[in-house]
């Protein structure tokens, strides 16, 4: 839905889907006062490419860059594609500048809930725990007090 009487710096976001009901696309555009219309270049388009379901990576066509490149194992079926992806994702890796990339992996408990996120530096020894998530038999996620 776009508003009615667009304003200054608005943003309209595109979706494009395949055959298969998968986004492939994400565009977002920009409301141009002076022109009174939707800008023609997009503050951000974005390509998705899948493995079945699973989407493998995520590419910036303005910058002709790659944002994120998502590794998957085998999911709760014991398959790659059999629960959809659910327990599966194994890590994702965000590129940088200079060669360098962020990195993070993905623990799973029994219900293939992510239990913890790890995040790895360039050196094997330096992984550090980023996140950490527990749930309760309903699945939903308990909030700690800190103290």
């Amino acid at each position: 839905m776009e508003p009615v009487t667009p304003q200054e710096a608005d943003k309209r976001v595109e979706f494009r889907y395949d055959d298969q009901g998968r986004r492939v696309r994400k565009t977002v555009l920009t409301w141009d006062d002076q022109e009174e219309e939707w800008g023609e270049d997009p503050a951000e388009d974005l390509l998705f490419l899948y493995d079945g379901w699973n989407v493998a990576l995520v590419h910036d066509r303005i910058e002709n860059t790659l944002l994120r490149l998502y590794t998957w194992g085998l999911d709760l079926s014991g398959t790659i594609h059999g629960a959809g992806g659910i327990g599966g994702l194994l890590a994702v890796e965000e590129p940088q500048d200079e060669g360098e990339s962020k990195k993070h992996w993905f623990c799973y408990d029994a219900n293939g809930n992510v239990g913890q996120l790890l995040k790895y530096v360039a050196d094997p020894q330096s992984v550090t725990l980023a996140a950490h998530y527990e749930y309760d038999p309903y699945g939903e996620r308990h909030r700690h007090r800190r103290r």
